[in-house]
C-alpha cells in the first residue's frame, strides 16, 4: 500500500535516487551519460539546498511503499501573492505510474492548500509530457501554453 506523507529530511536519498532515475529516463540513458557530473546535477531538482528549501513548507510530499520512495511532489508558497503555491516537481517511479500515485499526492496537496488559505496552485509542465498534462487536467488545472525561459549569469 502506498502512503502519502510530508517530505522529511530522511527522505533525501530516496528522493534523489528517484530524481536521477526519472531524469535519466526523460533525457535517455546515452544522453545522460554524455553529461558531465555538473550538468547532471544541474538537471536534477534534488540538490541538497533545493531539497532543504522544500522541507518544512507543509506542501512537499512523498509517496512511500514498503519503505521506498515511489513518488515525490515538491511545492512551496510563492512570496507574492502569499495565497499562491508553486509545484516545482512531481515524479513517480516507472513501476508506480498509472496507479494513482501522482493523483494521490495532488489530492493531499489540495487538501493542505485549502486548509492554509491557498487560492491558486501553479505548476510548470513539459510540453512533451502528455501524461503530466493529463494528470494536471484531471486534478483541475487549466493548462496554458507557456515556455519557461532562463538567463544564466
Amino acid at each position: 500500500m502506498t502512503v502519502v506523507r510530508s517530505l522529511a529530511s530522511d527522505d533525501y536519498e530516496g528522493v534523489r535516487a528517484l530524481d536521477i532515475a526519472v531524469e535519466r529516463e526523460y533525457v535517455g540513458d546515452e544522453a545522460w551519460h554524455a553529461l558531465s557530473d555538473a550538468e547532471q546535477n544541474e538537471s536534477l531538482v534534488t540538490n541538497p539546498d533545493e531539497f532543504a528549501a522544500c522541507l518544512g513548507t507543509g506542501f512537499s510530499l512523498v509517496a512511500i511503499e514498503a519503505d521506498t520512495v515511489v513518488g515525490f511532489l515538491l511545492a512551496f508558497p510563492e512570496p507574492l501573492p502569499p495565497t499562491r503555491l508553486y509545484v516545482w516537481q512531481v515524479s513517480v517511479a516507472t513501476t508506480h505510474r498509472r496507479l494513482g500515485v501522482a493523483a494521490s499526492m495532488y489530492a493531499e496537496l489540495i487538501v493542505r492548500a485549502k486548509a492554509a488559505g491557498i487560492t491558486d496552485i501553479r505548476a510548470n509542465i513539459n510540453l512533451d509530457n502528455e501524461a503530466s498534462k493529463r494528470l494536471h487536467e484531471r486534478a483541475g488545472f487549466t493548462l496554458k501554453q507557456r515556455v519557461q525561459a532562463t538567463l544564466r549569469l
